[in-house]
């Protein structure tokens, strides 16, 4: 709540926070409501959880990368070259974004092709 008065905002501070202090009862409760909401509201976690992840699947996908063991330098520019591509690098077959993986050095981190999932699996070491 925005105050002209610095003194009567953050006196409202106070008061809120003394309000809502941790309270580890309250954040159990909060905890058990948020888990039955999600239960009984499954399509509007599924259809938020597919908005989200389309927003945001440059992120999703390095950080996937990153876990993985990815080299971190040129991530930008896979990512470009990953989006970018529609056909598996080593049977030509066409691909899409399920079927797209980024093959790579277990090892050395360093990025190899980018596959079809069969010919991903066949090239593991």
């Amino acid at each position: 709540m925005p105050y002209k008065d610095l003194e009567k905002q953050r006196e409202y501070q106070r008061k809120y926070f003394q309000k809502n202090k941790y309270n580890p009862q309250k954040r159990k409760e909060r905890l058990e409501n948020l888990k039955e909401w999600k239960h009984n509201n499954k399509t509007k976690v599924c259809e938020a959880l597919k908005k989200y992840k389309k927003k945001n699947y440059k992120i999703i996908k390095i950080n996937e990368w990153v876990k993985f063991g990815i080299c971190e330098d040129f991530l930008d520019e896979i990512f470009e070259i990953y989006i970018n591509t529609f056909e598996c690098d080593f049977c030509k077959k066409a691909i899409d974004g399920k079927n797209r993986h980024l093959d790579h050095d277990h090892k050395t981190g360093e990025v190899r092709n980018i596959l079809c999932m069969y010919c991903n699996i066949m090239r593991r070491d």
